[in-house]
């Protein structure tokens, strides 16, 4: 739903352009909020004028997203945008930072120990999940300490850049990563966590290389530098709104799946030594 909404709303542009085709009909101001209303909303004109009727609070919001869009598309150095948008660089929107791996030959930096300071890999980042979850690998407060890995807050968006790239979460909780993670943390007015996980979600990452290997092309400078669409701060705190709720239920759902998880991988091998029965199992999994 977030995705197809932004996609919508950031990439095809489809509230822009419904406002142009009832511009080129020759329609009101009011006709081109209601085309682009539509868009948003999915509702027909009838059932806007019974939304417009029944729940005038939904409608007035509704009709001032909507006017939020404009009416005509431009040219910009990657192609038509909405009038009055454009893009910068991923550096001036973000603080961006990279993470960082201890000497691998020193064992004692690493640990498989959930108390200690989450580390995160790009194996990690491909269980499609939004959000981070427990990661294969931790690091002790020491080996942070030592070799200056940067520990991230949570909401701080994750894109990783060498080898595999274009795979994105949020961070959940505080969190390091390895160098191959990029970390985008949100300057004062930048967009927020929702937005730009949307935004490095469906972004083209051959734009940013020209080998026939984007793994080998982009680097740190490249991320950057690469170009992030700028669209209004009402607009984008009208989508943040909009989406804040369905990804609540998103970690919702996934530390759930989590929890599950670790119970399976906890009491299977008991179950299979005869250690613990079936019915203790059942019962341990229905209070989570």
């Amino acid at each position: 739903m977030a995705q197809a909404c932004f996609k919508s709303w950031f990439v095809d542009f489809e509230p822009t352009r419904t406002k142009m085709a009832a511009l080129a009909a020759g329609g009101s101001e009011e006709d081109l909020n209601l085309a682009a209303m539509s868009a948003i909303s999915g509702k027909s004109a009838q059932a806007l004028a019974t939304l417009k009727a029944t729940n005038p609070e939904s409608y007035a919001n509704l009709h001032s997203t909507a006017s939020l869009f404009p009416s005509r598309l431009e040219m910009s150095e990657l192609g038509e945008i909405p009038e009055g948008w454009g893009y910068k660089s991923a550096e001036t929107l973000y603080d961006i930072a990279i993470g960082k791996t201890p000497p691998r030959k020193e064992s004692q930096w690493f640990s498989r120990n959930p108390a200690d300071i989450k580390w995160l890999s790009i194996k990690d980042m491909g269980n499609n999940s939004v959000f981070t979850g427990d990661t294969s690998e931790y690091l002790t407060s020491k080996a942070v300490a030592k070799h200056n890995v940067k520990i991230v807050p949570a909401k701080t968006v994750l894109l990783s850049f060498k080898l595999t790239v274009g795979r994105v979460q949020i961070a959940s909780d505080e969190i390091c990563t390895n160098e191959a993670i990029a970390h985008l943390k949100q300057k004062e007015k930048s967009p927020d966590h929702i937005w730009t996980y949307c935004y490095l979600k469906q972004f083209d990452y051959s734009k940013l290389g020209s080998t026939s290997s984007i793994a080998t092309a982009v680097n740190s400078q490249t991320i950057k530098k690469m170009p992030v669409l700028c669209a209004g701060e009402e607009l984008l705190r009208r989508f943040m709104v909009a989406m804040e709720n369905v990804f609540s239920e998103i970690v919702g759902n996934e530390k759930q799946s989590q929890t599950l998880t670790q119970l399976r991988d906890s009491l299977l091998p008991k179950l299979l030594s005869g250690e613990i029965s079936v019915d203790a199992t059942t019962q341990a999994s229905e209070a989570v």
